[in-house]
């Protein structure tokens, strides 16, 4: 009777460890689409079966196994870290391309032919109003072409450390989720765990290596996440704030102290912005004021050497410009009449010597522009950042893929396969309904001997 009893007792056993059982299995289809979740398989375990002695044996359910891989989370984590700072670069870079345009007929290419030409017109009727004030009318043209280009270059390296501040704000926010749920994880036995838990901070863990790269390390004591492998941000007892600085000129990362940790962050989307505002935008605006202040000096030198329509030199230059720092943004044309334009020579007053040295200038190497010409160095400069441009959406695209590879090793290891999953629950339903029936089965045979008894 009582080993019948103790059958009993184990089958019972049984429908609750399968039960439980059923319960992961379901859990994990519920959560197949879940960002950040990881399958889970219930242990079952052996009950002692030792029939000499009484144990009978059976099933107990055993603690629930995570398949979680954390080799396969860090591959996926630094292929996003890469991709996260390609993909913002092809953006950001993107976003300036139409700015330094080459288009025949547009731009600052085809302003400054367009001066050129009126100096070439000037030289044929040199005494002429109308062609003199073109060349006043397409200087003007250029200095203004050139200063809208520098202005959204500009604007777009402003733009881009707003962006930065965009992405420190939520990768902060990050660090605080993360240490949160990390506390939840150690302090809460509930959260204990916790499969819900687990997901959100993988998910979140993941969205971080998106924006910048880190690295993390789980201990007893709680997790350790370091920015760029030296700088904490999350530590088991609280997270960091991180903020950005342009007061310098450059775009800055601190940490909460003030100290600067720019150079340790080399992936995401943070390492991207930092590298156009700081490196990119200021390579070609500096490549601008080059050529505005080049352009502005041959220019006005040449003038200088002439005589204006009253055969007298000229008082003033054409161009003007703050400094040799920001002349693309400060180029301006000086209010000159039409009689002021110095197109004759000094030795010929009344003629064209002058305005057939100006002329040219447009297709004479400056030795300022490297050898160049004046539109030979624009196209340079575009020619860069095409280059760039080119690069970053090379990257993109290899690291999209090396990306996906990642995420689908991931997936192979521990995401949720719902045919697995729709197998494993016929198992597991089998089984139930195997111990449910030897539970009715050994419950007459108990109700029989009882009635056998009276």
């Amino acid at each position: 009777m009582g080993s019948l009893f103790g059958s009993l007792l184990s089958a019972a056993g049984a429908l609750r460890a399968y039960e439980r059982a059923l319960a992961v299995t379901q859990n994990n289809v519920a959560n197949a689409q879940t960002p950040g979740y990881a399958k889970e398989r219930l242990q079952l375990v052996a009950r002692s079966f030792q029939p000499e002695y009484g144990l009978i044996g059976g099933v107990d359910a055993g603690e629930r196994i995570s398949a979680r891989d954390l080799f396969a989370e860090r591959s996926v984590w630094l292929r996003s870290q890469s991709y996260g700072r390609s993909s913002q670069t092809a953006s950001s870079l993107a976003r300036i391309e139409p700015v330094l345009t080459v288009s025949e007929g547009a731009g600052i290419p085809n302003a400054i032919n367009k001066l050129f030409e009126s100096f070439s017109a000037l030289s044929v009727a040199p005494n002429d109003t109308a062609a003199r004030q073109a060349v006043l009318d397409r200087a003007a043209a250029v200095a203004t072409s050139i200063n809208y280009t520098a202005r959204e270059l500009t604007t777009a390296r402003t733009e881009t450390a707003q962006q930065a501040a965009s992405v420190v704000t939520r990768i902060n926010d990050l660090a605080a989720r993360i240490h949160q749920l990390d506390l939840a994880r150690r302090t809460s036995g509930q959260a204990e765990g916790d499969a819900g838990v687990d997901a959100q901070l993988y998910s979140l863990l993941e969205e971080l290596s998106g924006l910048t790269d880190f690295t993390m390390m789980e201990a007893a004591d709680g997790i350790s996440i370091y920015l760029g492998g030296l700088t904490p941000l999350v530590m088991p007892s609280q997270s960091f704030a991180l903020q950005t600085d342009t007061s310098t000129g450059s775009l800055r990362i601190l940490d909460d102290q003030g100290n600067d940790l720019t150079a340790n962050i080399q992936g995401g989307t943070l390492s991207a912005l930092v590298a156009v505002h700081n490196t990119n935008i200021p390579s070609y605006l500096n490549d601008l004021n080059r050529l505005a202040a080049a352009l502005a000096d041959s220019v006005n030198t040449t003038l200088a050497n002439g005589l204006d329509q009253n055969g007298l030199p000229p008082t003033q230059n054409l161009f003007a410009y703050g400094s040799a720092t920001d002349a693309a943004l400060t180029l301006t044309v000086n209010p000159l009449t039409p009689a002021e334009i110095a197109a004759a020579s000094a030795t010929a007053p009344g003629g064209n010597g002058n305005a057939l040295a100006l002329a040219a200038l447009g297709t004479a190497p400056q030795a300022s522009l490297d050898n160049l010409t004046f539109t030979g160095f624009y196209g340079e400069i575009a020619a860069q950042l095409g280059r760039d441009l080119s690069a970053a959406r090379e990257s993109e695209e290899t690291e999209e893929l090396l990306l996906t590879q990642a995420q689908l090793m991931r997936a192979s290891i521990s995401g949720v396969s719902l045919d697995e999953e729709a197998a494993r629950i016929i198992e597991f339903q089998t089984a139930y309904e195997a111990a449910a029936q030897m539970v009715t089965v050994l419950n007459e045979m108990t109700d029989t001997i009882i009635n056998m008894v009276r």
